[in-house]
């Protein structure tokens, strides 16, 4: 129902923002059951945005293309690409980008089992959505970084994180 919106929405749009945010969304809709799709869309929304210079389009092409990826277990793309997404939010001061992309991080090193520097990631990303007040986001990396804690085998560290998930929930 939503992508069959999305898709007739697209055919009535021309070369422009609405246009690129609606091809992410599109990406992000078919993520996971269609990622070739997916794929698809977000490239062009990427494509689109550096022809008319919508850095905000292009960053969020990027992200999209990257979650993608993670379902694929491209790490090593995701990570190249998130990379790029953590510095393009950086450059715009988007906490709420920086701290999404730090989580992205934080689960690409966890699945790589890379925990030292998916711990790194995932704290720096909870401290990020505490900063900016949201509670979903932060009940989300705290409970990343507690499992992180475990795999690591510092249990005290991973109960509080744990704890603090659950109040935030």
């Amino acid at each position: 129902m939503v992508i069959d919106s999305l898709i007739l929405d697209l055919k009535n749009q021309i070369n422009d923002k609405p246009k690129i945010n609606t091809l992410n969304e599109l990406a992000w809709e078919y993520k996971g059951h269609n990622n070739k799709l997916a794929k698809n869309y977000a490239n062009k929304a990427i494509q689109l945005s550096e022809k008319i210079s919508f850095k905000r389009g292009r960053i969020t092409g990027l992200s999209r293309l990257g979650i993608v990826l993670i379902y694929e277990k491209d790490y090593n793309k995701a990570e190249d690409i998130y990379l790029k997404v953590l510095s393009l939010e950086k450059e715009e001061n988007h906490d709420y980008g920086i701290g999404r992309a730090q989580n992205q991080l934080s689960e690409i090193y966890t699945n790589t089992q890379e925990f030292n520097k998916a711990l790194d990631y995932s704290l720096n990303s909870y401290q990020t959505f505490q900063k900016i007040n949201d509670s979903t986001a932060v009940a989300l990396t705290a409970s990343t970084a507690g499992f992180i804690y475990t795999e690591l085998g510092n249990y005290e560290k991973a109960m509080s994180y744990l704890l603090k998930s659950i109040e935030k929930y």
